[in-house]
């Protein structure tokens, strides 16, 4: 038992331990910079992996490009529209005009239709030319002006033109403003052998006047 005047006894070791450890600064980061480079890090790995997607989309597209096949074929499949006027042409009492307007035209339509309001017959014939462009050619027995007319969407005559021993009643637009690119903007029409025959298309006037003479070789032969 320790007297009054006896004073405590104090361990020199545990003293020095104590304020060595009291005046040591806290070990780690502050949390604030912790946090800071965490952010950091995920903007960092944010932008990476959108630039990562980025170049994955890039390449996809660039692989379907390469391996998708294209269709450089010019609008729509081919039909046989001399088989199809073979097949039409007993149930009409009027000669079909069956042209052959030469290598690098191809038909991607070939009927005929009765109009519901007339009874009227209408012979049609799409063709896409070799530049790539079409016309449509009919061929109609007991139209009138106005029948024509509203065919081509009303659209008025603006001159005439000779080809190939005919007259044509020409439809020109082409410098309309009310006519887009690829729109039938460039009419002919003229009478044969009782027949309203009407081109109507995209192309140029070589083109136009190559189908009209192989249209009339058609019906002349």
């Amino acid at each position: 038992m320790m007297s009054s005047d006896q004073t405590e006894s104090t361990d020199p070791a545990a003293t020095t331990s104590i304020q060595s450890g009291a005046g040591e600064p806290p070990r780690g980061p502050v949390p604030s910079q912790a946090s800071d480079s965490a952010k950091k890090h995920r903007a960092q790995q944010t932008l990476r992996n959108l630039i990562l997607a980025i170049i994955a989309c890039v390449g996809v597209l660039v692989l379907m490009l390469v391996v998708v096949p294209r269709d450089d074929s010019p609008m729509h499949t081919a039909v046989d529209y001399q088989g199809t006027a073979q097949g039409i042409q007993p149930t009409v009492d009027w000669r079909l005009a069956v042209p052959e307007p030469g290598s690098g035209w191809q038909a991607n339509r070939a009927d005929i239709d009765q109009e519901p309001t007339n009874q009227l017959q209408v012979w049609t014939i799409g063709f896409v030319t070799p530049k790539h462009q079409y016309i449509r050619f009919e061929q109609v027995k007991g139209a009138n002006p106005t029948w024509v007319s509203q065919d081509l969407d009303g659209r008025r005559p603006t001159g005439q033109i000779d080809l190939s021993g005919h007259t044509f009643t020409v439809y020109d637009q082409r410098d309309s403003p009310d006519f887009q690119k690829g729109q039938n903007n460039y009419a002919l029409t003229t009478e044969v052998s009782g027949t309203t025959l009407i081109f109507n298309g995209t192309a140029d006037d070589d083109e136009f006047a190559q189908l009209i003479d192989a249209t009339l070789t058609s019906l002349n032969s």
